[in-house]
């Protein structure tokens, strides 16, 4: 008998751990792999709409925000990493085989060492960016930023961006729990990567470097040597600027001298007005 396809998407979308998630895709994966070809490609058709439809809560933020952004909670933000392996609208082999890259990615998450960043946090952060720099207008001046909240630490990164394939989206941010060798505070980390975001949306490619960011290093003593160095201290000057504003000074890291962020937070608001000219 062949399995039933629609109740292995319902596990799929009804996941809320990684586990849980990794499980429920490899058994949909190998089903099928093994089904025939028509109802292979009402999988793919049912996978894609069913998860549009399951996503639509995440698609627009609370009336009544000072930023267009949504906060996926840590029972939620398993599934949504479904887009970034499984291309909806491809082929069958094409969505089976990002099927089982997603399984691959499940396994780069390890058990939470650290607490991670809370909600309350990273509304104050979008809050300071929005309202000290105009921030979220240029990063998500019509489709939301979204902020995933994993409740798993990763085996790599203690948080990431990642960039869309149409540069008129907005990026979206994955936020896990600190490593147990993290030396950075976790609302500088979130900060950090809105810096990535803001670049992406600025350039459309994060191989370009903003306008004038290497002559405000400059005027520092500062100079890089790579273009991977160029998108870091990017990404830090921004956290640095939005860290300087009233209320975040606690989370502002030891590494770095104050004195910096009045300087950054000059060059962002400069380089944000005359984006929107």
């Amino acid at each position: 008998m062949q399995p039933d396809l629609d109740k292995l998407i319902d596990s799929v979308l009804a996941s809320q751990s990684i586990g849980e998630v990794k499980a429920a895709a490899t058994a949909l994966a190998v089903a099928a792999r093994d089904t025939d070809d028509i109802r292979a490609w009402v999988l793919c058709q049912q996978l894609a709409n069913r998860f549009l439809k399951w996503a639509k809560p995440y698609e627009r933020p609370a009336s009544g925000l000072a930023w267009n952004a949504v906060i996926v909670p840590p029972e939620n933000a398993p599934v949504m990493l479904l887009p970034s392996c499984v291309p909806f609208g491809g082929s069958p082999n094409e969505v089976i085989d990002g099927l089982e890259r997603f399984v691959a990615r499940c396994d780069e998450f390890t058990p939470p060492v650290y607490d991670a960043i809370t909600t309350a946090e990273i509304k104050r952060v979008l809050n300071a960016a929005q309202k000290e720099f105009m921030m979220l207008d240029v990063i998500a001046p019509i489709d939301s930023l979204r902020i995933l909240c994993f409740d798993n630490s990763h085996v790599e990164y203690n948080s990431q961006c990642g960039f869309p394939a149409n540069p008129e989206r907005p990026s979206t941010v994955f936020l896990y729990h600190p490593r147990e060798n993290e030396t950075y505070d976790r609302v500088f980390i979130f900060a950090h990567e809105l810096g990535h975001a803001l670049h992406f949306s600025l350039t459309r490619d994060i191989e370009i470097v903003p306008e004038g960011f290497e002559e405000v290093n400059e005027s520092i003593n500062v100079r890089f040597q790579t273009q991977k160095e160029k998108q870091e201290a990017f990404a830090d000057a921004t956290a640095l600027a939005i860290l300087n504003v009233k209320g975040l000074g606690t989370h502002f890291p030891t590494s770095f001298s104050k004195a910096l962020a009045p300087c950054f937070a000059r060059y962002l608001r400069e380089l944000i007005i005359n984006t929107h000219q």
